[in-house]
């Protein structure tokens, strides 16, 4: 597959993150430069931890721009990658996961036809070790992967935004260790930025043993997202993006180690022991209902917007 063009500014970033695994990378980079878009019109970008001379030698055969970072950090990562990328939209790719042939064609189409358009999240289709079609092609409801492309936060090689949406939170992007989906999620909510979502199944989402484990807890990964989000001017959407990110983090926090737990019930207890209206200590009080916390989206609003009003500070330090 023919290099960009020298000189040439491309529309469309492929930044594909990997730290230090390389069984999948290859096969991540070739379905990026296996894109129905014109190659002049993108741009691959590789950002990984280590040096392999087989598989950089391969990489740049592809056309691809090698960036070293040994940052552990996947927030400084993600934050090193989008500098280096040049083009107006970035379509990340997990280095164990590949892009269906039509992705980038789809991603240019939709940025170029909509101006105000900041975020895509497009639909996925599970695949195997191998690469094998691990469920429906065209995955339908009731599908486990058509299920999860509803979600707009799940799957990171689902989401493309346009550079210039980022730019208020670029800076703190360092800050967020991991979960890096739902803090592109969750920003450009914040942001109110204009998003869009597609059911195609253009993202092909690899099913195996060394991602991470469905039970990996995420409380501290959405309470880095929400110090982030603190850091924007008030809005009512910045308000809903914070009340749905403490409803996740309560929720995650019982899940997870007993020093989650800790803050988690903390926070709960001074919002219980303000003055606040009544049903705020209702509301408190549902929450805690036999040691389970199941937080609905209007209630993690009017909790959030209580804590707000009260000056009290949930957010563990």
């Amino acid at each position: 597959m023919a290099a960009q063009r020298v000189g040439t500014t491309p529309q469309v970033s492929v930044l594909i993150t990997a730290y230090k695994r390389k069984e999948f990378l290859l096969s991540a980079a070739r379905s990026a430069a296996a894109q129905t878009l014109s190659r002049d019109r993108y741009e691959i970008v590789v950002i990984k931890a280590f040096e392999d001379e087989i598989i950089d030698r391969e990489l740049l055969s592809l056309g691809c721009r090698l960036v070293r970072d040994d940052h552990e950090s996947i927030g400084e990562m993600m934050r090193v990658g989008f500098l280096a990328c040049r083009g107006e939209v970035v379509s990340v790719l997990d280095d164990d996961d590949e892009f269906a042939e039509g992705k980038l064609a789809a991603v240019q189409e939709a940025f170029s036809s909509d101006p105000g358009l900041g975020y895509l999240h497009n639909g996925i289709s599970l695949i195997d070790e191998q690469g094998r079609t691990a469920g429906p092609a065209n995955p339908g409801p009731g599908d486990r992967a058509f299920d999860m492309s509803r979600d707009w936060g799940f799957c990171t090689s689902a989401i493309s935004v346009r550079r210039a949406a980022l730019a208020p939170v670029l800076a703190h992007w360092p800050e967020v260790t991991k979960g890096e989906d739902s803090f592109l999620d969750f920003v450009t909510r914040a942001l109110e930025v204009h998003r869009r979502q597609i059911l195609d199944p253009l993202t092909r989402y690899r099913v195996h043993g060394s991602m991470s484990s469905p039970r990996t807890n995420f409380a501290q990964a959405y309470l880095a997202t929400a110090r982030v989000i603190r850091t924007l001017p008030r809005s009512s959407r910045r308000d809903a993006a914070m009340a749905s990110l403490l409803g996740k983090y309560f929720s995650a926090a019982v899940r997870g180690r007993s020093s989650d737990r800790g803050s988690a019930l903390w926070a709960l207890l001074q919002l219980a022991g303000t003055r606040r209206p009544d049903c705020v200590r209702e509301d408190a009080r549902e929450v805690l209902c036999g040691g389970l916390l199941v937080v609905s989206p209007g209630l993690s609003l009017r909790v959030y917007r209580s804590l707000c009003r009260g000056q009290v500070e949930w957010l563990p330090s």
